[in-house]
């Protein structure tokens, strides 16, 4: 190989090498910023989801009570199952609860 064609091949090598760093750090900073946008974004509306499905535990709840009466065994038996096993109910289970101490 000559001594030209091998100094291009070098050449090219490093100018693509820089570009390609160049690429990489501005992926890097793209993904920051798209990271903390959704983070604030997450932030924001946290509570105020929160407070949205409590209200309609809430209401749902206060709706299912209020027919409880009218509802057969076999109603009342699948509603106490399916509110034991709810994740939304689970996940408001005091932490301190030790039923095994």
């Amino acid at each position: 190989m000559c001594l030209n064609s091998h100094f291009l091949l070098n050449t090219l090598y490093n100018e693509i090498a820089q570009q390609l760093a160049k690429l990489y750090e501005d992926l890097k900073k793209v993904q920051t910023r798209t990271v903390k946008t959704l983070e604030r974004n997450y932030n924001d509306h946290k509570d105020k989801l929160l407070l949205l499905n409590q209200s309609f535990l809430s209401l749902e709840t206060a709706a299912s009570r209020r027919d409880w009466h009218k509802k057969s065994i076999q109603e009342k038996v699948e509603y106490v199952i399916r509110e034991a096993t709810s994740l939304d109910n689970l996940a408001l289970l005091y932490e301190g609860w030790t039923p095994w101490v």
